[in-house]
């Protein structure tokens, strides 16, 4: 009987403490409470500019390694002595058009790389006062046979029908430039922000970036910036495949025929969106590609900026028009380091 009294008390002690505890904290608890449900409200009602703000930021850490890398990568590759391994740039016009943009491209690879063997692939079509303005800013010009379906139509025997686009598959060439471990293809009308030096680590056989941004699917890659190991063997089976498929009416593209050689046979390694920016500005970025469509090449754009306008820039990207803007701002600083502003005011009439 004793022990049921005892335990009675106790229970009854602690429901009393308990009320008593209550009484004295609630007045804080509910004040904590309000408090509480006022930051979340709060929170909730700024979190779009909060991540506004954070994307911002992220945006500004990218402009800032931008113009890092444009100043300083080359005292970098002093520091690490790289440069040395037999790797090599590559770009391909038919006409002086893309020339422009080769310029441009020729003289930030200089800055962002410490790989300084630039070669251009130009058919008779890029007039000498051209050829030599991009031996000026450093690469290596030669000249190759046009190859484009027109040139497929007569190896076959038969007329030519004007398919496709002129030239496109005269980068095919570079696959028997055996002499280089590697080979970095970029089109003319591509600007890198920093250095991608380190895709010449990768050890696949070919390397290309999807073609649409994450989060859009779409089985396919942009062959507008690629890197492979030049190889005879992987010359003669493009070459080959280009000519079983060229059948009746139909002419593959070069990149749909790279798509068959190599995606199609598990040879193609996939290199993040940000190496391959195109259309819409994409985060992170390290390569823009005017390949389409909401501004036409920086060249041709309509109201060009001047050289005050790209003075007044200081970033970040925000949308594709800032990019437009940087593009202007090196090929400035081109014309003026390699002293082809006099070759610029005449080809910039005749395009």
């Amino acid at each position: 009987m004793a022990f049921h009294q005892s335990n009675y008390f106790r229970a009854f002690v602690g429901i009393v403490l308990f009320f008593a505890l209550f009484r004295l904290c609630a007045p804080l608890v509910f004040q904590y409470m309000i408090q509480y449900v006022r930051l979340i409200v709060s929170m909730a009602s700024k979190d779009e500019e909060r991540v506004k703000r954070a994307e911002e930021i992220s945006w500004e850490m990218e402009y800032q390694l931008h113009e890092m890398d444009m100043r300083y990568y080359q005292q970098k590759c002093k520091e690490d002595n790289r440069g040395k391994e037999p790797y090599a740039w590559l770009t391909a016009m038919l006409n002086d058009n893309y020339a422009i943009g080769a310029i441009q491209l020729g003289h930030m690879l200089k800055k962002l790389s410490c790989y300084h063997k630039l070669i251009v692939l130009v058919s008779d079509g890029v007039t000498p006062g051209t050829r030599e303005a991009l031996r000026k800013v450093g690469f290596e010009v030669k000249l190759v046979e046009a190859l484009d379906c027109n040139w497929m139509d007569r190896q076959k025997g038969r007329k030519e029908r004007n398919l496709g686009l002129p030239g496109t598959f005269m980068r095919f060439h570079a696959w028997n430039y055996t002499q280089y471990k590697k080979i970095m293809y970029l089109d003319s009308d591509v600007v890198p922000v920093v250095s991608v030096d380190e895709l010449f680590d990768l050890e696949t056989d070919f390397n290309a970036a999807y073609c649409a941004r994450p989060g859009i699917i779409d089985p396919c890659f942009n062959a507008g910036i690629i890197l492979f190991k030049p190889s005879t063997k992987h010359y003669n089976g493009l070459m080959n495949l280009w000519g079983d498929l060229t059948k009746g009416t139909e002419c593959p593209n070069d990149q749909v025929l790279l798509w068959h050689y190599y995606a199609d046979h598990d040879m193609w390694n996939e290199l993040p969106y940000a190496y391959n920016v195109r259309r819409y500005l994409y985060h992170p970025l390290k390569i823009y590609h005017f390949a389409c469509c909401l501004t036409k090449k920086p060249w041709q754009v309509k109201n060009k900026p001047t050289r005050q306008d790209v003075a007044k820039f200081k970033g970040p990207f925000k949308e594709p028009w800032d990019m437009v803007i940087l593009w202007w701002r090196y090929f400035y600083q081109a014309l003026d380091e390699y002293k082809l502003n006099e070759w610029y005011n005449d080809v910039k009439n005749k395009i």
